[in-house]
């Protein structure tokens, strides 16, 4: 797998031939953290907020379904927090 990072020009960046058998690929993942061929950490930040949206559907649905307020908080604090603290940090916004 191939990943060609450039930075954006005024004029139109042409890619060399990929090498023989490799694929070529807009972004990759290393170590959990995707990255795109401007650098840029986007598309990581948007993953992180689609888990985000389905962690809270989930609790959503177990608050209805019955399950205990601390029950629901311990899970918060073990899946949500350290998710959108990422994305905090990945944005900056504090």
């Amino acid at each position: 797998m191939e990943v060609i990072v450039h930075r954006l020009q005024k004029r139109v960046f042409k890619c060399p031939q990929p090498a023989c058998n490799i694929s070529r690929k807009s972004q990759i993942t290393v170590l959990g953290v995707v990255i795109g061929t401007n650098l840029k950490f986007d598309k990581h930040v948007e993953n992180i907020l689609q888990k985000t949206s389905k962690t809270m559907f989930a609790l959503r649905v177990l608050r209805v379904h019955g399950m205990p307020f601390m029950n629901l908080w311990d899970i918060t604090k073990a899946i949500l927090v350290p998710q959108a603290v990422c994305v905090i940090s990945m944005v900056g916004i504090c």
